[in-house]
């Protein structure tokens, strides 16, 4: 008898193997490659869905006001990337990374899920983290790598840090718009 057991916390999910061979060992990596498969089956729906929910631009609630946030897929790469952070006519996407000692061509800003989420009727709060990765850095050689987790709330601006993202969702888990309370800006979504 052999088993394996397995839990992905980032979808909810686990999957456990019991196989029993009276004649031979079983081969549990023949199961386990339908486990896998499905594990990355899941992963690219979850991509699907939160691009289709989550990515796209942003723009300021004041009509002229000179503020964006874009969101894209990573393509391979966990999380959603922010391509453009410009609040109140300054690109943030430099400061973040001069406060962080990156060149800004070596920059990677992705959001991730907390899983911290509020009720507001019949709409949610969820609060997204915003990875500071230094692509040219060895310890990472261009992969994202668990290092990276070490800046979360590392760059702060008035007390508040600068990687917390707060998105607004209505009833379908859609997003309408995103909050900094660092940069003290809520954004709708435009598209």
């Amino acid at each position: 008898m052999q088993s394996y057991f397995g839990l992905s916390p980032d979808y909810n999910i686990g999957f456990v193997i019991l196989a029993v061979d009276s004649v031979r060992a079983p081969d549990l990596n023949a199961y386990a490659d339908v486990a896998l498969g499905a594990l990355l089956n899941i992963d690219q729906l979850a991509r699907a869905q939160a691009t289709a929910d989550l990515a796209g631009t942003y723009a300021s609630e004041i009509s002229g006001g000179n503020s964006t946030i874009v969101l894209e897929p990573t393509g391979s790469d966990p999380g959603l990337a922010i391509t453009s952070l410009v609040v109140n006519s300054t690109d943030w996407l430099s400061e973040i990374a001069k406060l962080s000692h990156v060149e800004p061509q070596f920059l990677d800003l992705r959001l991730y899920p907390t899983n911290l989420e509020s009720a507001l009727g019949n709409r949610t709060q969820q609060a997204l983290r915003a990875v500071i990765q230094d692509k040219s850095a060895l310890v990472d050689a261009g992969t994202p790598t668990c290092i990276s987790w070490m800046t979360v709330d590392e760059v702060v601006k008035d007390g508040f840090a600068l990687d917390e993202f707060i998105f607004e969702l209505d009833g379908n888990g859609k997003a309408m718009a995103i909050r900094s309370p660092a940069l003290k800006a809520r954004l709708l979504r435009v598209i």
